[in-house]
């Protein structure tokens, strides 16, 4: 068996060796990993470092040097680039994997051919990895296309997915979607199925500089304040653009209220209806009131 890990880098000198040291730990026993990693246009070290880990890594590593597209457009092009293999993952940059991770994911795919995502839980860290809080998606997980594109709780760094996801992922693939995440995420619900993995494969780091992060308990009232700014300032996130994909591509197999429910998504910008239909619908849920409330914001904006 073939897996395939996909990884953007930007300025990730300081956490990269660790996090592909713990990539190389995952080897086992008749399955050959290999690692594609796109570096965003970095300005530290990190183009130094991979080559050197390139050298002496036991694991095939290729590394793409590209200009600064941002870390949703990075990982398109390592989709678009990705290289023959039965199943892939995505990587972050600074986080560290856990010693079992790609044995669990691929005891799994074994059992199905379908365009599968695999979801694990993660623990989430401080920067030198004191774990945080704990998070697992229940096996029972309700899943909904809405949920998926406007309040997605499942960050790429848990995914696993197969051949077949990525194939279609490749179909018509778009040059710019809301997060890599939640394209892979709404492509399996779409033509596949999403499996939970009740427990943690993954150390998410925190550490003040993340491209992108999650909410913890702790309120860190400077970064949302960044975040709000960027709320603000921040163009649409192509969440219409990928509705009308997601139509295009499987609407003619899909239950009418889901279908209702992305042409609803396609023009909510500029229809108060829409936007009041969707700050209202139960399918959303969110994560914590801070989540609820920026959410809520974006659709008023038109920022989604």
């Amino acid at each position: 068996m073939k897996v395939q890990v996909l990884m953007s880098t930007y300025n990730g000198e300081k956490y990269v060796e660790e996090q592909i040291n713990s990539i190389t730990e995952n080897q086992i026993e008749n399955v050959e990993v290999s690692l594609l990693v796109r570096d965003d246009g970095s300005r530290d070290r990190t183009l130094e470092v991979l080559n050197v880990l390139k050298a002496k890594e036991p694991i095939q590593i290729e590394v793409m040097q590209g200009k600064n597209l941002g870390v949703t457009r990075s990982f398109l092009q390592l989709i678009k680039n990705a290289p023959e293999a039965d199943l892939y993952f995505f990587a972050d940059q600074d986080d560290r994997w856990i010693k079992d991770k790609i044995a669990t994911v691929v005891d799994l795919c074994k059992k199905s051919d379908e365009p599968e995502v695999y979801v694990s839980g993660y623990y989430l860290t401080d920067a030198t990895l004191n774990v945080q809080s704990e998070w697992i998606h229940s096996e029972n997980t309700e899943n909904s296309l809405l949920q998926i594109l406007f309040a997605n709780m499942v960050k790429g760094c848990v995914m696993g997915f197969k051949k077949a996801l990525l194939l279609e992922m490749k179909k018509k693939l778009p040059e710019d979607v809301p997060m890599h995440d939640i394209y892979a995420l709404a492509t399996a619900y779409c033509c596949g199925s999403i499996r939970y993995i009740e427990k943690p494969l993954v150390y998410y780091r925190q550490h003040g500089n993340n491209v992108e992060g999650v909410h913890s308990e702790y309120i860190d009232w400077k970064r949302i304040w960044k975040k709000q700014k960027k709320i603000w300032s921040q163009k649409p996130q192509h969440t219409s653009e990928l509705a009308a994909l997601l139509l295009k591509k499987y609407g003619y197999e899909m239950p009418e209220d889901e279908k209702n429910n992305l042409q609803l998504v396609c023009g909510y910008r500029n229809k108060i209806s829409s936007k009041l239909k969707l700050l209202f619908n139960k399918e959303i849920y969110y994560s914590g009131i801070r989540a609820k409330v920026q959410t809520f914001e974006k659709i008023v904006m038109g920022k989604f």
